[in-house]
């Protein structure tokens, strides 16, 4: 398989060979900003939900702030909930956070889908080191919204 683009399919045909390839062109719009890269996939994975109700209905009387800190895929990603919304935001270091953020989820973006899939698959990928995640009880609550099938 060649990694040159195609005429018919645009410079698609071998994603996996860099994740540089892939950011470049996840970009969402929201009101006041336009996020790129993992911010955009962060904030595009709970769209649907927000939108329905169910985000709000899962974590309508938490504020928190959670970590996603993809070594392979920068800048990493702060997400703000609070009482039923969120927000995130790139962060390019960490490390010059002002305030520890409740929970963290720090791997690799090529094992990342992983955690889409319930609680089987996380405690999996903690088990296997693929990933190190702070705030267990926190990044819980985003596993609920994503397998909430409807309001309540």
């Amino acid at each position: 398989m060649s990694s040159q683009p195609h005429e018919n399919d645009g410079d698609w045909d071998n994603v996996a060979d860099g994740v540089e390839h892939v950011e470049k062109r996840v970009t969402v719009s929201t009101p006041g900003q336009k996020l790129d890269g993992m911010s955009a996939l962060v904030y595009a994975a709970f769209w649907q939900q927000k939108i329905d109700g169910r985000f709000r209905q899962a974590v309508k009387d938490v504020s928190t702030t959670i970590l996603f800190d993809m070594i392979d895929f920068r800048p990493a990603v702060l997400m703000t909930i609070d009482n039923g919304d969120y927000t995130v935001e790139p962060v390019e270091d960490p490390a010059t956070l002002e305030h520890a953020p409740a929970a963290f989820v720090r791997g690799r973006m090529a094992d990342a889908v992983q955690l889409l899939g319930g609680i089987g698959p996380v405690l999996k990928a903690l088990f296997t080191g693929k990933f190190k995640i702070r705030g267990f009880r926190k990044l819980y609550l985003l596993l609920k919204v994503l397998g909430t099938k409807e309001v309540a």
